[in-house]
């Protein structure tokens, strides 16, 4: 559980006529320094955000003892479609929040094991865990997101 102060809940709140609507999903640090982080999520939880009507934030556990929760306004800086990925700024984080680490491995093995972390409830974790084959090559996202961090600098 060391990885879950890193993993957070991303909200993008919608306001078009009159009517708000929510869609959310996961995110994690992969950079840090001071007070600011870079959130990597995917595209489709930010999908058609608009500056001007919309709002965008995350929401983290301060202490998995307890329930208190920490909500911060993010910054879309990238967003890529055809890759469903998305890069957000975080500023103003109470706690020193650790960027997570990539694999050192350039590409997943076929049949390999691999872990998806979420935002989740951790007293339901266990009971909501779903286990996969991946029959497929997965793509080498490291060397994706490395590129594409070459453009946006924290």
């Amino acid at each position: 559980m060391r990885s879950r102060k890193s993993v957070f809940m991303i909200i993008h709140e919608t306001n078009r006529d009159s009517e708000t609507s929510r869609s959310c999903g996961s995110g994690f640090v992969f950079k840090t320094r001071g007070g600011r982080c870079l959130v990597l999520t995917c595209e489709h939880v930010v999908a058609d955000f608009q500056t001007s009507t919309d709002r965008l934030f995350i929401r983290r556990f301060l202490n998995l003892d307890s329930e208190q929760i920490e909500e911060l306004p993010a910054t879309l800086l990238y967003a890529e479609s055809s890759r469903d990925i998305a890069i957000l700024q975080v500023e103003g984080l109470s706690q020193h929040v650790p960027a997570l680490r990539f694999s050192p491995m350039a590409i997943a093995p076929i049949g390999g094991t691999a872990i998806a972390l979420g935002y989740c409830n951790p007293e339901r974790l266990f009971s909501c865990l779903a286990f996969a084959d991946f029959p497929a090559e997965v793509r080498n996202i490291h060397q994706e997101v490395r590129n594409i961090h070459q453009v946006i600098r924290l």
